[in-house]
């Protein structure tokens, strides 16, 4: 009992020292309050308050404003890079296929389809450098023309790969036939022969080993595959000639 009355007290005193508190904080804000009035303090309080909340709005207006302005000229950046990256392809597209146009895919469009090609076509490391290095800006291309670039890309490469085993293989029939034709040149048969049939049974015997080799390396069916890809990127490059050539305008008469 001695401990509860104890306890009683003790929240006695601390509600009072609580209920004495507030009154003293009542006693200094109204105090405050007086004080301003008399001295003309109140009014320049409430002006100056008024003042910092207008020039805090407009701060902010401000502010909010700095950053449309600043995410406009990011998508003007943006399109800026979209439209050159996709002048650039198109350059690079179509300057490739011109070149193999008329070093090769006419030769090969107009080859027999039971002919190898016997050609050899150089062909750099990296023949699609722009391309390889605009992926970030391909990324904002309208669908349809970056599925049609993609594409274009994909088979390209896929005709390049086929190219340069077509040469490799070409190289390899003209070896085989230049080193059969050397040990011929000895064959008794061939020495008592006349100059010019001499000269005839060689270059028959040149082109049956062409031939044989040809064969044996699928040379054909090569042909066949890159007939196929030649005839699918001509129809690609024309498209998108047409699709980014009409995104140009329209984007520079936006």
């Amino acid at each position: 009992m001695e401990y509860a009355k104890d306890f009683l007290d003790i929240l006695s005193a601390l509600r009072t020292y609580i209920v004495d508190s507030i009154g003293v904080l009542f006693t200094l804000f109204g105090g405050a309050i007086e004080f301003l009035k008399s001295h003309d303090g109140f009014g320049n309080f409430l002006t100056g308050l008024i003042g910092a909340a207008i020039g805090g709005f407009f701060t902010l207006k401000g502010a909010e404003k700095a950053h449309i302005l600043e995410q406009e000229n990011a998508r003007a950046d943006e399109d800026k890079l979209l439209d050159n990256t996709l002048a650039m392809l198109k350059v690079e597209i179509n300057s490739a296929w011109e070149i193999y146009w008329i070093e090769y895919g006419k030769d090969l469009v107009e080859l027999d389809d039971t002919e190898p090609l016997l050609s050899t076509f150089p062909i750099g490391e990296d023949p699609f450098t722009i391309f390889n290095s605009a992926p970030e800006a391909l990324a904002m291309a309208p669908r349809e023309i970056a599925k049609d670039i993609v594409y274009f890309y994909m088979r390209a490469k896929g005709l390049v790969a086929m190219v340069k085993e077509n040469s490799s293989d070409t190289e390899e029939c003209r070896r085989y036939a230049f080193d059969s034709m050397m040990q011929k040149r000895h064959d008794p048969a061939f020495l008592e022969l006349t100059n010019d049939a001499f000269a005839k049974k060689l270059e028959e015997h040149y082109v049956a080993c062409i031939d044989e080799m040809s064969a044996r390396l699928l040379m054909v069916s090569t042909a066949t595959g890159m007939k196929i890809l030649t005839q699918e990127l001509k129809e690609v490059v024309e498209r998108l000639n047409n699709s980014i050539d009409k995104y140009l305008i329209d984007r520079a008469r936006a």
